[in-house]
């Protein structure tokens, strides 16, 4: 199948009248990971801002702030989370929390980088269909499932 009809066939099942291209443009995104994952933090937050959406991660926390209700607020007030999945992610218990937040508010969309074996996942996040760091396809198409959700109760 070519990327075109991939993408016809990606429109066609969306929601009518939603526009994914302009939402997922403006989206506000947080990316939660392990400090360890520097470069690939960055170059994932890169990736995403190339592709016009807004990106917020514990990078720009400035000294003095109090980094905990930063990323709180950062996680509350994103349309999506996305949480960049690698062997040091998963030990660190900051990004296992920042996931269950992100969960809880259904916007959260789980990336992993190149090599990275997905059975090493914890728990409730194995579950989850997990897309490639590089996935830009994917990470759209992902973005606009988070927009197009329902709003939580108590939301």
């Amino acid at each position: 199948m070519s990327l075109a009809e991939f993408m016809r066939k990606v429109r066609r099942t969306e929601r009518p009248g939603a526009r994914p291209e302009r939402a997922a443009r403006s989206a506000a995104i947080f990316v939660s990971h392990a400090r360890e994952d520097g470069q690939a933090t960055r170059d994932l937050v890169a990736r995403l801002e190339r592709m016009g959406f807004k990106v917020a991660f514990d990078g720009q926390i400035v000294c003095g702030d109090d980094f905990s209700r930063w990323i709180e607020r950062q996680i509350d007030a994103a349309d999506a989370v996305i949480v960049l999945w690698t062997d040091a992610s998963i030990a660190s218990p900051w990004v296992r929390s920042e996931a269950q937040r992100a969960l809880a508010q259904r916007k959260l969309i789980p990336l992993t980088e190149p090599g990275f074996d997905r059975r090493k996942l914890p728990l409730p996040f194995s579950n989850l269909q997990t897309n490639a760091s590089h996935d830009e396809i994917g990470i759209r198409a992902a973005v606009n499932r988070v927009l197009d959700a329902p709003p939580r109760p108590g939301t």
